[in-house]
């Protein structure tokens, strides 16, 4: 019998993150009229280094579009996968204690967030994941926490 999947994404920088790679083409475009402002000053530096800045900021976009991570929530376990080299993790829901969610500055506008699952190890030792860029995450974060709360005897209120 196959599990029910309660919850999947996926984050591809390739489509989901167009707007991240939009403005770091942008900063790398400013940075670079910026260090050619130093053509005034020097104008050997100034084109090296604009054109170091144009050559850095392509380079952060390529390499961003060839990552792709999968995030599945299942009834009993959670599989966090990291395309390309098909390393995975499964962990048990029933090791899960603490779920938190933060955005960061810049995914705000995107409405996107970083959930962090801390669970229990074999060894008794805690360890964090992250699903990174999640968007709509808050069902997600909700089920989870109560997950947590079950699996630490309290109710899914604090009661």
């Amino acid at each position: 019998m196959e599990e029910k999947i309660l919850f999947q994404y996926v984050m591809s920088y390739k489509a989901y993150r167009r707007a991240m790679i939009s403005c770091r083409a942008a900063v790398a475009a400013v940075a670079a009229g910026a260090l050619a402002a130093l053509c005034v000053v020097s104008v050997p530096l100034g084109i090296v280094l604009a054109v170091a800045a144009l050559f850095v900021g392509a380079l952060a976009v390529l390499v961003s579009l060839h990552r792709e991570y999968t995030y599945t929530v299942y009834g009993a376990r959670i599989v966090f996968k990291k395309g390309g080299d098909d390393r995975r993790a499964s962990v048990p829901t029933e090791r899960v204690t603490a779920v938190s969610y933060k955005s960061a500055f810049y995914e705000k506008d995107l409405g996107t967030g970083t959930v962090t699952v801390t669970v229990r190890t074999d060894k008794g030792g805690k360890k964090r994941y992250r699903m990174k860029h999640i968007l709509d995450a808050a069902p997600c974060v909700d089920y989870l926490k109560k997950t947590a709360a079950r699996n630490n005897g309290a109710t899914a209120d604090g009661e």
